[in-house]
């Protein structure tokens, strides 16, 4: 895909140096300028959208698919994951912060094994799988390693860093690419700043994901990448199986299967800060957390009478127009932020899934680094735009990207569960709009780009990016 990106880019280079045109020096706006010491309308767009595509696709790991599955499923997934990381990318850095904790507590229960972090992403991601001579059981997760070794059921694996590192299909030359990628664009949009020239919206939106894509790569910098075949574990069989309940282990003269330590039930919240868990993600529960988050349109057609004869229809018109559809959006967010359990039905994990973490230090960071996020947006406070309103609608969309995390947990932590539950709604909503209006006004004002927007800072050009 690297290579595919630098051909293309050496290929439009040269197309540009034909196509484009110098216009005429008096007028106030530019289209498509091309003069020594220039840049045109399509330099600015293209340097922006290799840098966004190297922050949401390629700097993102995620976990094992689906062992055999078609190759537009695993598509498919990799673009979800890519819609999120470009509407909310810290909640994709929230994903990988909480993997990156869970890594480390793996590696120091297990170091005698020889574990390192390697292994504790390579646990979450759905690595370990068990079996039961050939029949593929389920993915494992640590704390049932942990029981099924106490019990005898299992032997430990003795997978090094290097086999982990053998199946991941990322490597130092395409890490490097996309730092000095990401590197190359924050550095001259601040010289852009620095020297007075001016930098467009889209630039400054980029560049915000070029800032979080350096926080996502340090959780994620030991996670194997793309990893599509999990490590087999064989479910031993003794001869008095063991039934085995939580820590507790009973012998059995019959041949049961095991028994999987914790709730059955897919989507069901770990007892790890259960009720925060709870209060926070509460209002999108309805919606399934490891199924189909489209379920909703069915129910709305089949139960919409019902609802409109138990509750009445302004209720009916707002849970079923406006609620479920921005619950079943925001569905997989909840999957980032809360601790899972594995449907045992499956043979891989939820797309987001990652361990528990005992304490809040990931949800207090997560909300610096949306504030961040946020407050890079409002850098454009007094940026050229096309019109007062397009300048004012930039304002209040930054300032509500910025605030609403805050808001959110605020609310959480203080008011009532009834009205948290409400208020959550309403903020979640509002932020997905104001992200939205960010992404259409930061497309909208290249249209009316003034001159100095393609001026170029000379020394920045020979920096290597794509």
């Amino acid at each position: 895909m690297l290579w595919f990106l630098l051909l293309v880019t050496r290929i439009s280079a040269a197309s540009l140096q034909t196509v484009c045109t110098t216009p005429d020096p008096a007028a106030p706006l530019f289209v498509c300028p091309f003069n020594q010491g220039q840049r045109s309308l399509w330099d600015i767009i293209w340097g922006c959208l290799v840098t966004i595509f190297a922050c949401t696709w390629i700097s993102v790991h995620p976990n094992i698919p689906q062992a055999g599955g078609p190759w537009w499923k695993l598509l498919a997934s990799r673009l979800k994951i890519m819609f999120y990381a470009i509407i909310t990318p810290e909640m994709v850095i929230w994903w990988a912060m909480r993997q990156w904790l869970g890594a480390g507590d793996i590696e120091k229960r297990h170091k005698d094994k020889g574990w390192k972090r390697i292994h504790g992403y390579f646990v979450q991601m759905g690595g370990f799988v068990l079996y039961q001579g050939k029949t593929v059981l389920h993915p494992l997760s640590i704390a049932e390693m942990e029981t099924l070794e106490r019990a005898g059921r299992i032997e430990w694996p003795e997978t090094t860093s290097a086999d982990i590192e053998d199946r991941s299909k990322g490597d130092y030359l395409a890490k490097g690419l996309v730092i000095l990628q990401s590197l190359w664009f924050v550095t001259q949009s601040i010289a852009r700043a620095v020297n007075h020239i001016t930098l467009t919206e889209l630039e400054l939106a980029t560049a915000g994901f070029a800032v979080l894509n350096g926080v996502m790569y340090f959780y994620w910098w030991n996670k194997p990448l793309d990893v599509c075949v999990p490590i087999r574990v064989q479910l031993l069989q003794p001869e008095r199986t063991t039934r085995v309940h939580g820590d507790m282990t009973t012998g059995q003269d019959s041949t049961n299967e095991i028994l999987y330590t914790g709730p059955a039930s897919p989507g069901v919240i770990s007892p790890f800060h259960r009720d925060v868990e709870a209060r926070l993600f509460g209002p999108y529960s309805s919606v399934p957390v490891t199924g189909d988050h489209r379920n909703w349109l069915s129910e709305a057609t089949d139960n919409f009478s019902r609802d409109v004869h138990s509750h009445g229809i302004l209720w009916t018109l707002w849970n079923r127009i406006l609620y479920r559809p921005f619950a079943a959006l925001l569905g997989p967010l909840r999957d980032m932020g809360v601790q899972l359990d594995v449907d045992k039905s499956h043979h891989y994990v939820p797309t987001f899934h990652a361990s528990g973490t005992d304490g809040h230090y990931d949800r207090f960071s997560i909300v610096g680094v949306a504030v961040v996020f946020g407050a890079i947006h409002c850098l454009a406070w007094s940026f050229h735009f096309a019109t007062r309103d397009e300048q004012l609608t930039w304002r209040v969309a930054s300032l509500s990207i910025a605030s609403v995390p805050v808001a959110m947990f605020a609310c959480v932590w203080m008011l009532p569960f009834d009205i948290a539950e409400f208020t959550t709604i309403l903020l979640g909503i509002v932020y997905i709009l104001a992200r939205g209006a960010l992404l259409v006004l930061a497309l909208m004002e290249l249209r009316a780009l003034p001159a100095s927007a393609f001026d170029t800072v000379n020394w920045t050009t020979f920096i290597p990016h794509l």
